[in-house]
């Protein structure tokens, strides 16, 4: 009865927008915890430690993890391209602009098939506006942007970025900050 008394006398709709704001701001900026299923993200974070991830969408930088939309899969990958770079993978190496990328995140700790010949080498790829080159640090195990049928990805698609590890079934991993 207050309530149908409320809104015949309107007041709620001048308060509707100010409430939807806040319940936008509330819902989209709240740390979420993920669990990684596979070890393409290996050593910066293990497969099935815990991490929380900021729900917020960013413009990465090079360098910067984030959590994506990939064909209706929320994933994390490390953003080693963006718009305007030319990449080129050469022996297991990646040149951005020609120059060789410091990547001390990076780790090769098995053979991957012969049949995934991209993921040595690739490119050069030119990286256009609004899209970047993703790739796990664990290279050996990664599905990404190295290989064609994965290719770049929206900026838009981005989710959010990982933050700090909350479990790990090494313990002096937890609370490591994600960068």
């Amino acid at each position: 009865m207050l309530l149908c008394r409320a809104m015949r006398s309107h007041k709620w709709v001048i308060n509707l927008p100010f409430f939807l704001l806040c319940l936008v701001i509330s819902c989209t900026g709240k740390p979420r915890v993920f669990t990684l299923p596979n070890s393409a993200m290996e050593p910066t974070i293990l497969q099935e430690e815990k991490f929380s991830v900021e729900m917020k969408p960013f413009q990465p930088l090079h360098g910067d993890l984030i959590i994506f939309e990939h064909e209706g899969l929320l994933l994390v990958k490390r953003a080693i391209g963006v718009s305007g770079d030319v990449l080129e993978g050469r022996n297991l190496q990646v040149f951005i602009n020609g120059k060789l990328l410091d990547e001390p995140y990076v780790q090769h700790i098995g053979k991957h098939p012969s049949f995934l010949k991209s993921l040595e080498n690739f490119g050069p790829i030119s990286i256009p506006a609004d899209k970047l080159f993703v790739a796990g640090d664990n290279r050996d195990y990664s599905f990404d942007s190295r290989d064609p049928r994965f290719g770049l990805i929206s900026v838009s698609d981005i989710k959010g970025r990982p933050i700090e590890i909350l479990y790990s079934p090494k313990p002096e991993r937890i609370h490591t900050i994600l960068h």
